[in-house]
C-alpha cells in the first residue's frame, strides 16, 4: 500500500499532473478503510475542481472533496481509539483538507447566510485543529509545521475580517456561536503568514493576490505593485491561477 502513497507524494506537485489517472488508481484501492488514501483523495478532488470554470460544478467537487476529508478523520479517529498510543499519524492532512474545502464552499453561499456561517464555522474549527496538531508535532514533524496552505488559510481569513466592521464582527462572532472564536483581526500577522507560504511555495499564486489585497487595506501601495509583479511572474496551471492572473491585471491597471 505504501507504494500508492509514494506514488501520490511524487504526482501530485508537478505541474502536469494526471489528476484523473490518480484518482482512478486510489479509487481502486480500499480507501474506505484507509484515512491515508482518504484525505489524499481529498486532496486530488480539490485540485480538479481548480480547473471547473461553472460555479455549481466547482461546488459540488468541493463537496466531493469535503468527504473524503470527513472519512479520513473518521477513521484516524476509530484508529486512535483502538491504538493503545493514541497516535495521530497522519490527520493533520484530513483536517487541513477539511479545512480547505470549508473555505470554499464558504465563500460560495452569497445568498444563503446561515449555510455561510455554518462553512465559516466549520473552517475555523479545522483550522484550529490544524494549528494545534502543528504544536503538538512541532519537534517531530517540521513538515507540517512549514505548511504553506496553512499559512495562506490564515492570512486568507485575516483578509475576511478586514472587510468587515467591528460591529460585524460582533454580530458575526455572536452569530458563530460560543464554541467558535473569530481570530483578532491582526493585518500584519495576515501578512507575515502570507509572506512566509510565499517562501514555502513562491509558485502558488492564490497567495499573492491575497497578500495584494492586504498590503492595500494596509495602505502599502508599493509593496502591493511589488507582490503584483511577482505574482504576474508565476506559470498558471489551471482556470482558478488564469482567473488570479486576470485579477491581478485589473488591480495593476487600477493602482497605475
Amino acid at each position: 500500500m505504501s507504494s500508492i502513497y509514494q506514488k501520490y507524494d511524487d504526482e501530485i506537485g508537478k505541474k502536469n499532473c494526471d489528476y484523473n489517472q490518480l484518482e482512478k488508481e486510489m479509487l481502486n484501492q480500499h480507501w474506505q478503510q484507509d484515512p491515508e488514501l482518504a484525505w489524499r483523495l481529498a486532496s486530488i478532488v480539490y485540485y480538479k475542481c481548480l480547473n471547473l470554470s461553472n460555479d455549481e460544478e466547482i461546488k459540488l467537487k468541493t463537496i466531493e472533496s469535503l468527504r473524503y476529508a470527513e472519512k479520513s478523520i473518521e477513521l484516524f479517529t476509530k484508529q486512535q481509539n483502538e491504538s493503545v498510543g493514541g497516535g495521530d499519524g497522519n490527520i493533520f492532512y484530513a483536517y487541513k483538507w477539511s479545512a480547505m474545502a470549508h473555505g470554499r464552499l464558504a465563500l460560495f453561499e452569497m445568498a444563503n447566510v446561515e449555510r455561510k456561517i455554518l462553512y465559516t464555522a466549520n473552517f475555523l474549527q479545522y483550522l484550529d485543529k490544524c494549528l494545534q496538531q502543528q504544536e503538538k508535532q512541532k519537534e517531530s514533524n517540521q513538515k507540517i509545521t512549514n505548511d504553506h496552505l496553512v499559512l495562506f488559510m490564515q492570512g486568507r481569513f485575516q483578509l475576511a475580517l478586514s472587510m468587515l466592521s467591528e460591529d460585524e464582527q460582533k454580530i458575526f462572532q455572536k452569530r458563530l456561536g460560543p464554541n467558535v472564536v473569530i481570530p483578532k483581526l491582526n493585518l500584519l500577522d495576515g501578512e507575515s503568514k502570507l509572506r512566509r507560504s510565499i517562501e514555502l511555495q513562491p509558485d502558488f499564486i492564490d497567495n499573492y493576490i491575497t497578500l495584494a489585497y492586504l498590503l492595500i487595506k494596509e495602505h502599502k501601495i508599493l509593496d502591493a505593485k511589488q507582490i503584483i509583479e511577482k505574482g504576474l511572474q508565476q506559470q498558471c496551471c489551471n482556470k482558478s491561477d488564469e482567473l488570479i492572473r486576470q485579477e491581478l491585471l485589473k488591480i495593476k491597471e487600477t493602482l497605475g
